[in-house]
């Protein structure tokens, strides 16, 4: 861990203490500082170092975040620091922050958060393998398509039928679900979402894999879970 914003840190019994430091000479931040992996983003702490960074950000009239994480809850995040006035554009490796932001002290913004898409996952594997079709109504379309793309990309070319009608999602099974190899990687599948396209792939017409490049001990106690009622090799 980079402890870029603490001045002084001290560790007393069990405490650790620190104290916030000057940081008007940091203006960049590589989010790979704080990943597992010099590759890729894995890892507890990536999330919380990007939301930081964010943070960070709002009186600095420019700050640049490299590598960053991106998941609902930063874009969530993005889409308030614009609304109370932060120019803010995302490039595949980074997000460049400008512009201060100073909102008045009683000012009142509204503003909603994007829902839990891990269940999106949860119930569109449920409707799926019970031959059920299954409607999620009123969601956030454009932060959705957005941290979802890897599943829903995945979902398309298993054979599913998804659909967008305004904010409200089609899901629908047409067929046979198509087997299909999966490769697993920090930027591609949320980790949770992994053990329901194990199931997907086991209604599949073929045989396929899942391969999971990112830190072992990450997911092996999510398969162990299951291994007892599926047949699964680890």
């Amino acid at each position: 861990m980079h402890w870029i914003f603490i001045r002084r840190i001290s560790i007393e019994s069990n405490r650790i203490i620190g104290n916030f430091g000057d940081n008007s000479d940091i203006t960049e931040l590589d989010i790979k500082n704080f990943s597992y992996s010099s590759e890729d983003l894995s890892g507890p702490l990536v999330g919380g170092a990007t939301k930081t960074a964010l943070l960070l950000s709002v009186n600095k009239q420019k700050f640049i975040i490299k590598n960053p994480y991106l998941k609902t809850d930063v874009y969530d995040m993005i889409d308030f620091l614009r609304l109370i006035g932060k120019k803010i554009d995302i490039s595949d490796n980074s997000i460049v922050c400008s512009g201060n932001v100073m909102a008045s002290s009683n000012q009142y913004i509204e503003f909603n958060l994007t829902q839990c898409i891990s269940e999106i996952i949860t119930y569109s594997t449920l409707a799926l393998i019970n031959n059920t079709n299954l409607t999620f109504l009123d969601l956030n379309k454009k932060t959705i398509s957005l941290t979802l793309k890897p599943e829903i990309d995945i979902l398309l070319a298993m054979g599913v039928s998804i659909k967008w009608e305004r904010n409200n999602l089609h899901i629908q099974k047409k067929g046979d679900i198509k087997g299909l190899n999966i490769e697993v990687t920090p930027t591609t599948i949320q980790s949770d979402h992994q053990p329901f396209f194990v199931l997907l792939s086991l209604y599949g017409s073929t045989d396929c894999y899942i391969i999971v490049i990112t830190p072992f001990f990450l997911v092996q106690k999510t398969y162990q879970r299951i291994k007892q009622f599926l047949n699964i090799t680890i």
